[in-house]
């Protein structure tokens, strides 16, 4: 983008993708590369892909025998993401299913807290493969081996087709 614009000055706005949605429907960002499943429509949208998760662990926890069962992962905290996003609620749905006792669901907006806290042995977390690759390599994480995950992170460019300058177009191809 920078190559095809070097005089658009591009600000970042970091956040949750309900936040991001809600401030471009309030046309207060022209463009929002976030995750679905969104509540609105915008008339410009551009696929950007999908990042299957895994279930990973400090190896301290010791969950790498399969069959892992739903009562062996409610053992430890179940780290997922916010509230309000589809994972979340996949997650809560499966383990409430599972009715497995002592049920202990921690919630966070930010997966790289959540990589870490899993790192340190406080829980178990659901998170993007590409996330963790490396911490998995280096024997930080261990991936457990649980028969069922959350739906991936499907990620998409959206922005006003209708009012849009052409470059934002072209940065939602380029993404």
């Amino acid at each position: 983008f920078r190559r095809a614009y070097p005089n658009i000055s591009v600000e970042l706005t970091v956040d949750l993708s309900a936040t991001l949605e809600t401030e471009l429907f309030a046309r207060t960002i022209d463009i929002a590369f976030q995750n679905g499943p969104f509540t609105r429509e915008a008339s410009g949208m551009v696929p950007i892909g999908g990042y299957p998760l895994v279930w990973v662990a400090s190896p301290t926890l010791r969950l790498i025998d399969p069959p892992i069962t739903a009562q062996d992962m409610a053992a430890h905290p179940i780290l997922t993401h916010a509230r309000g996003t589809r994972q979340h609620t996949e997650v809560v749905d499966h383990f409430r299913a599972s009715a497995v006792p002592g049920l202990r669901i921690v919630p966070s907006s930010n997966l790289a807290v959540g990589a870490q806290m899993a790192a340190n042995g406080m829980g178990i977390a659901a998170l993007p493969r590409a996330m963790v690759r490396a911490e998995i390599d280096r024997g930080e994480l261990t991936e457990v081996p649980y028969g069922w995950l959350p739906s991936a992170l499907e990620f998409a460019a959206r922005f006003d087709a209708t009012t849009s300058p052409a470059h934002v177009r072209r940065a939602a191809d380029i993404a």
